[in-house]
Order: structure tokens, then sequence, then C-alpha cells
């Protein structure tokens, strides 16, 4: 199987288990094909409430992330210097962080955009002040990753539908 084939694979697995775990709590949720842009799925609570979804899916060690879709970065030279959380980011749509495992012991990790964008500009600071605020190898990049430890006060969350 092609890589780009797996990618896509782990993507919509990802996608149809967070619907079926939302349709497990009480949720009507539909996942969409790739088609919409910002979220994944979207929830149906109580009283027609719909909260949109958006589901970061690996089978390996790291979620990969634009950090700038989450916080303001300004280039000053090769530095780049963190001023805020992005006001693009939404307080209404959900991250579900999933990690596939090979049997049945998939790990949902669900929390808030904006704590997200909180979380990834507190972890971008500390990676760029290691370096004095060049990054390595392409001082242009605004690559971030994210692993197990950085969320797993965000393990199994799904209350937060509920909020």
């Amino acid at each position: 199987m092609s890589d780009g084939r797996s990618k896509q694979l782990v993507k919509q697995a990802g996608e149809h288990l967070v619907a079926a775990e939302l349709a497990k709590r009480g949720f009507l949720a539909t996942p969409f094909a790739g088609n919409v842009p910002g979220f994944d799925v979207i929830a149906i609570g109580e009283g027609l409430k719909a909260i949109p979804v958006q589901v970061k899916t690996i089978s390996s060690s790291s979620w990969q992330l634009k950090a700038s879709r989450f916080i303001d970065i300004s280039f000053v030279g090769k530095k780049q210097r963190v001023t805020g959380i992005s006001n693009t980011v939404s307080d209404h749509l959900i991250y579900v962080f999933v990690k596939i495992a090979t049997e049945s012991d998939d790990r949902f990790y669900i929390i808030r955009a904006k704590d997200l964008a909180g979380r990834i500009k507190k972890n971008y600071i500390n990676f760029l002040y290691r370096f004095d605020n060049v990054r390595p190898k392409n001082h242009k990049s605004t690559h971030a990753s994210i692993n197990e430890t950085h969320l797993a006060d965000c393990l199994n969350k799904w209350d937060i539908f509920s909020e």
C-alpha cells in the first residue's frame, strides 16, 4: 500500500472512530470526507447545538501541526518571535487527537482549540529559546509537533462536548 493511501486510511479511520465515540455518548455525529475547511466531524448535541470537531490521527509517535495556524509569529531576519494566540482560533472548535493502536486500545485526547493554541504557544516559545529564536534547518518553518505526553491530561475528556 502506498504511503499516501496509508495516511489517508489512518485519517479516515480516526474520523469514523471519533464519530462512533460521540454517538455512543448521545451525539449525532458525522464525518466529512475532507471537503469542509476547518473541521472533520460535526457533532449535534442536546438542543441541536452543533459542535465542529477537528480530528488529528496518528499510528506513529506524534502529531504534526503548523504552529502559525494557532499562534502569531513575527520574523526579524532569521529570528522568530511569538506575539500571541492567533485571533483566527475558534472558541467553539474542539480537537480530538486519536492514537490508533494495533488492537482495540485506541486513545483519544480531547481539547478546545483555544487551549491547544496556548499549549502550542508555550512549547513553541520553549523550542525557539533553545536555538536563540532561529529554527535549525529552515528558519522560515513554523512546524510543530505534539505528542501524548503534551496531552496526557486530555485523555478521554469527552465531557468537553457537554459543557
